[in-house]
């Protein structure tokens, strides 16, 4: 089903997304020759088109001459053999151990939960006059557990899961954070740029992605960690834990494959993508699912991005895709659209808690 809205009830604005650097691109999108052969974060694509051709034509001279050399000529031959191999693997090997790094490495992940931003509902935490209490308990993982140990024991609240998007936990996280704890439900939101190695994925200013192919690995741990690691969390109704991602982050819970969601939310993402591990739905056929993205959203202006999460791809499911008349990426800014994220949560509640 789509919904067509005006874009004259916007409340909000833009966001991010990402592409690799001096890549050929058309709206950000990758060209075929990229596609099959993407270009490491390191950018080692880079080079100018000369620079790239001496690079090749070195490397493909035969080491010596032909003929039977001095014994000085053959030592000289193979020292600069040595040297020519040490220069063309060393880079080679240092970009592997670069680029294979830690999508699920625990410690990385460990840093992506610590640096997570959790939020509490006024009405679940109790203000015991303690120094530095808040109505609303907020903050880092990290620094908010003796905050969060202080809610009362019994206590059990819905948790929305949230999937930031490209450029992190900015102004949109926030205000998504904010909208979701002032309807009831607890927030926790896993940091991304908390990793160590955390190649860049856009450039929210041109709206431009695709800088990082494999970020998509990086936040599908990331999601699977945090939904591992709430149910370690007393006050987390366990039978209600949501999930809701914008952009990239909507990229990941599409693709969210583990399931044990009450329901996924996609924001600002069609589900139709180039590359094969980003589009489409994974999951559990019967887990709810709402989807909403613009029609003329400034991100997806390529023909093989546009859409939505509907149609085919939804056969079998529970999914709900709206698309709505508009040209912003922040799809949630709509009050139609805040409406039907509300009662989608709350048509989907799991009684017992």
């Amino acid at each position: 089903m789509k919904i067509l809205l005006f874009e004259d009830d916007l409340i909000a604005g833009l966001e991010a997304g990402q592409t690799t650097p001096c890549a050929s691109r058309l709206n950000g999108v990758p060209r075929l020759s990229e596609i099959e052969n993407p270009r490491p974060p390191g950018g080692e694509g880079c080079k100018k088109n000369g620079e790239e051709r001496r690079t090749a034509k070195i490397r493909t001279q035969p080491f010596f001459k032909l003929g039977r050399p001095s014994a000085h000529a053959a030592s000289f031959q193979k020292m600069n053999l040595l040297l020519l191999l040490i220069s063309f693997w060393l880079p080679i090997g240092l970009g592997a151990c670069a680029t294979i790094a830690p999508a699920r490495a625990s410690d990385e992940l460990e840093r992506t939960w610590e640096a997570a931003i959790v939020a509490i509902p006024e009405k679940y935490f109790r203000l015991d006059g303690s120094p530095g209490m808040s109505p609303i308990l907020a903050g880092r993982m990290k620094e908010m557990m003796p905050g969060l140990a202080k809610i009362p024991a019994g206590t059990k609240m819905p948790l929305v899961i949230y999937m930031h998007g490209c450029a992190g936990l900015d102004f949109y996280a926030d205000q998504d954070k904010r909208f979701l704890v002032r309807h009831g439900y607890a927030f926790l939101a896993p940091d991304s740029f908390a990793r160590q190695y955390k190649p860049k994925s856009c450039e929210p200013m041109t709206h431009t992605g695709g800088f990082h192919r494999g970020v998509l690995e990086f936040r599908l741990a990331e999601a699977s960690h945090a939904h591992e690691m709430a149910k370690t969390l007393p006050w987390a109704d366990q039978r209600n834990i949501f999930m809701m991602g914008f952009s990239e982050g909507g990229i990941t819970t599409a693709r969210y494959v583990r399931g044990g969601l009450a329901g996924r939310i996609i924001l600002g993402w069609t589900c139709h993508a180039p590359w094969p591990e980003y589009k489409g739905i994974s999951g559990p056929p019967d887990e709810p699912i709402l989807a909403v993205v613009s029609s003329k959203d400034p991100w997806f202006k390529d023909p093989s991005l546009s859409g939505d999460c509907g149609g085919p791809m939804a056969s079998g499911r529970k999914i709900e895709s709206i698309m709505v008349d508009a040209d912003v990426h922040y799809v949630q800014g709509f009050p139609e659209i805040q409406s039907k994220i509300v009662q989608f949560l709350e048509a989907n509640r799991r009684p017992g808690n």
